[in-house]
């Protein structure tokens, strides 16, 4: 749609560069999309008051750096994305947000994620200045960050524990050690257990987990404990498993453990308790439950460390003992107990609506006619309408959820065409006694063989200990833009995740076949592997497709985290793109279908179209990241990328191989430079790529104006050597960003930017002036 006029839009740029220029609140209002970023959640650290939010996205990530490094009103963490082809896929808009969860004595602002700049960043921002760790997640589609607000100890930063997918932050992943996610603004519920935590810290965390009442906590640090390699703790663990399973009702799993420990340990300190234990239970499962009491405080006890006398069986913990216990009521006090089968509600969600607009003026000279051809054309003119809702119900028994996350899209440069997203529409149910999990609907997988978004339905029982059998069935979803079972397909497979298989390595392996149209589409085996503790993670996976007799998807990527706060982070993969299957074949033919298809070649045509129509790509990663002091940190990164052509075939002309490219990037990012709470950053970059070199150097800086308006002044500066054209192209690329939070739960936000070109071919000289404005607000309730 052209639009006359040169200037056309200023009148509504400059009526938004009045409504900037009014102070406000400081706020980001980025949409919730459910594209990139899923879930925020809060678990309890379990030490020191330190509570722990996990960000979830809806594929694949590593970690590799973060910055400021201790503490600061803002954290940026730059990750790397791991899923390359559904990363492209969901990256709808520069900028993503996903709702803040409530914490107790930390307001956290806003999370979002930015896909440009020198390189994929995640950020979380503060009402005041925090301390904070940060780590991967341990299922690579988290990242975990501890964070030391009001009232939290020191210790609680001493190493972030890794933390395990919980049900409600799996919209996208396996359901490996599921955890209960804090849905209540609490930060009191436990999250899974760190893998390669030492004996000393796991009993440690257990009893404090004992004497909060976090028992499911305390079950799977006990667990953890009672099947690693005999150590000093080990009988410890056993018997207060066994307490715990039975103070949280579960007598069956309880006696199993007691009766464990006799065998193993007959004349043990705690036989003759857990024999009257045992004793007691086969008379009577039903006898009201004693609570366990709190820790004594081994700064009170006598000097010679004297056991504390109990008439009525219950624990205590006293210096790596377990002990009887008579405190749990004081005399003449009634202690009031929450009923554990009344159920926790709540229901949250953000509304969000963005305008975009983006129009261009061209001015080409053609430098032997000397003729002039001027054009303005408007290329983005839409408003996007995004809503995410969640409700929950919970208690000690089961978990019950549901979300609806969707976008609607008005076009107005096609005559208001008019679009929706559907992203997430599913609901769960966790049944905490037996270990099942069950959730159907339109949702998101990246584990077990199962890739992105799809219609369907996953259910997981817990087999054993250390490890989970999962079942899936559903439909892929291309474009959350989709109708359920748009394409006629349909997959189904299974997988089982064991953890602490070897030496601390998780892994999974998984089948899985696909129909499309009732023809087979693919069929696939494969595993997945990954271990982590305190300064390392490693994760890889491999897909092979047993029909067509190719690897589909390979990769390994880890991070090592040096004394000095230094990361070293590599990566390799090797991918088809599109992901190898049957219905690629049809990439470029006249008909839709295969069966459509199938009437104009045989089958052994149709499957070498499949070859023909899929790309072979790979690519290395290396990143190096060190502070230089307590205000620099600088990152070096390269990057080699080759994609295979694709051959002529089946009436398609040939696509060419773009050969290898290459990315290197070197960047400096500083805190308090200019302004306290400001971020200053500069990046050179250099690209070797199929079309052209790339040379471009930006600058970033993020400064609180005051303390009710935050801007985001941006200037990219770059040339490029043109090599198909044998020409040259120079731009600039200036932009602002203000954002406002008008209340607690009401939020806006305003770009302005713009890019100028000059682009020089032999023939042809060419002027390209280009404006944009972003504006929009989000609304959580």
């Amino acid at each position: 749609m052209k639009i006359s006029g040169r200037y056309s839009y200023l009148p509504l740029a400059l009526g938004l560069i009045v409504t900037v220029a009014i102070p406000a609140g400081i706020g980001l209002s980025e949409p919730v999309l459910n594209q990139v970023l899923s879930t925020a959640t809060i678990t309890a650290a379990g030490r020191g008051n330190c509570p722990v939010l996990n960000i979830g996205f809806n594929f694949r990530i590593g970690y590799i750096s973060h910055f400021p490094r201790n503490g600061s009103s803002e954290l940026h963490i730059r990750v790397k994305l791991l899923d390359r082809i559904e990363a492209a896929q969901n990256i709808k808009v520069p900028r993503e947000s996903v709702a803040a969860p409530a914490m107790a004595g930390v307001n956290i602002k806003a999370i979002d994620f930015e896909a440009n700049g020198s390189g994929p960043m995640l950020s979380v921002y503060f009402a005041e200045t925090v301390r904070y760790s940060v780590r991967q997640g341990s299922d690579f589609t988290t990242i975990a960050v501890r964070i030391a607000g009001d009232g939290a100890s020191a210790k609680c930063l001493e190493g972030i524990a890794m933390q395990s997918p919980t049900l409600d932050n799996r919209d996208d992943r396996g359901t490996r050690n599921a955890g209960t996610p804090t849905e209540f603004g609490s930060s009191s519920i436990p999250p899974t257990v760190a893998t390669g935590t030492s004996v000393d810290q796991l009993i440690i965390q257990a009893r404090e987990a004992v004497t909060r009442k976090q028992y499911r906590l305390a079950i799977r640090i006990l667990t953890k404990l009672t099947i690693k390699p005999s150590h000093k703790h080990s009988a410890e663990a056993l018997e207060l498993l066994g307490v715990v399973r039975e103070r949280n009702g579960q007598f069956a799993h309880a006696k199993a453990e007691y009766k464990l420990y006799l065998k193993k340990y007959p004349n043990g300190k705690g036989a003759q308790r857990i024999r009257q234990r045992l004793a007691a239970l086969a008379t009577s499962e039903a006898k009201p439950k004693r609570k366990l009491r709190k820790v004594v405080n081994k700064h009170a006890l006598p000097k010679d460390n004297q056991k504390v006398k109990d008439s009525e069986g219950g624990l205590a913990v006293v210096n790596s003992e377990i002990l009887p216990d008579n405190t749990d009521r004081q005399a003449g006090e009634e202690k009031v107990q929450e009923d554990p089968s009344v159920y926790k509600k709540e229901f949250r969600g953000s509304i969000s609506q963005f305008y975009y607009r983006n129009q261009a003026f061209t001015r080409l000279r053609e430098l032997q006619s000397r003729r002039v051809i001027t054009d303005d054309e408007v290329y983005q003119n839409s408003l996007i309408t995004s809503l995410d809702m969640t409700g929950i119900a919970e208690n000690n028994a089961f978990r019950f959820k549901w979300r609806v996350s969707g976008s609607h899209g008005m076009d107005m440069n096609q005559g208001m065409d008019i679009n929706y997203r559907l992203s997430s529409l599913m609901a769960e149910v966790d049944m905490k006694e037996v270990g099942t999990f069950v959730r159907v609907g339109r949702q998101t997988r990246n584990a077990g063989g199962v890739y992105g978004r799809f219609d369907g339905g996953l259910v997981s029982l817990q087999k054993d200990k250390n490890s989970r059998l999962n079942f899936f069935v559903g439909s892929p979803v291309d474009s959350s833009r989709n109708q359920p079972y748009k394409h006629q397909r349909i997959f189904y497979g299974a997988s089982v995740d064991f953890e602490n298989l070897y030496n601390g390595w998780d892994v999974t392996f998984f089948g899985m076949e696909q129909r499309a149209e009732g023809f087979l589409d693919r069929r696939a085996i494969g595993m997945e592997f990954q271990r982590m503790d305190e300064n390392t993670s490693i994760f890889g996976n491999i897909d092979y497709d047993i029909y067509f007799n190719r690897i589909n998807s390979a990769l390994v990527s880890g991070t090592y985290i040096f004394g000095d706060y230094s990361t070293f982070s590599a990566s390799a993969d090797y991918v088809h793109s599109p992901y190898l299957s049957l219905s690629n074949a049809l990439i470029g033919q006249s008909v839709d279908s295969l069966s459509a298809l199938e009437k104009i070649y045989p089958m052994a045509t149709i499957e070498e179209l499949t070859l023909d129509r899929t790309s072979e790509s790979m690519s290395a990663n290396i990143v190096y990241s060190w502070p230089i002091n307590e205000m620099w940190q600088a990152t070096v990164d390269g990057t080699v990328f080759h994609t295979s052509g694709k051959p002529a075939s089946g009436g398609v002309a040939a696509t060419p191989s773009p050969g290898t490219e290459y990315f290197t990037s070197a960047q400096v990012v500083g805190s308090g430079v200019f302004k306290t709470g400001d971020i200053v950053s500069a990046t050179a970059r250099y690209a070797n790529a199929y079309s052209s070199n790339l040379y471009m150097l930006d600058a970033y800086w993020r400064v609180p104006y005051t303390k009710k308006m935050r801007l985001r002044p941006r200037l990219k500066v770059g040339y490029r050597d043109l090599k198909m054209a044998n020409g040259s192209e120079i731009f600039i690329i200036p932009s602002i960003v203000t954002d406002y939070e008008i209340t607690r739960d009401k939020s806006f936000e305003v770009e302005l930017g713009g890019r100028w070109s000059n682009r020089n071919v032999p023939s042809l000289d060419e002027n390209n002036t280009e404006a944009y404005i972003i504006a929009g607000y989000r609304y959580e309730f």
